[in-house]
């Protein structure tokens, strides 16, 4: 997203899933919770919740727009998700 990493300690190679959850309702709580991303840790907003986990889970009352891999799907109610280990294969260059 413009170059700001959400998950400041995401690793392909862990077999976790990074999930994050953010509750900021208003284009100031938006201004807050982006400005932490981009010069701090995103864990220290006050409107973001964040975890890791093989296996995820989440229901919510009415419909809510998920992103996945920083893309943006349709809206749900329920969400399930898996790290299935080796299930991506990473090319990255040849270290020097």
């Amino acid at each position: 997203m413009g170059g700001i990493k959400a998950f400041d300690d995401a690793s392909p190679f862990d077999g976790r899933l990074e999930v994050g959850v953010a509750t900021a309702r208003n284009a100031l709580q938006w201004g807050r919770t982006l400005g932490r991303m981009a010069t701090g840790r995103t864990e220290k907003s006050p409107f973001v919740r964040m975890g890791s986990a093989r296996k995820v889970y989440a229901e919510f009352d009415e419909p809510v727009l998920v992103e996945l891999d920083g893309g943006a799907r349709k809206k749900l109610k329920r969400l399930e998700a898996e790290a299935v280990p080796a299930a991506v294969t990473l090319a990255v260059p040849a270290s020097r």
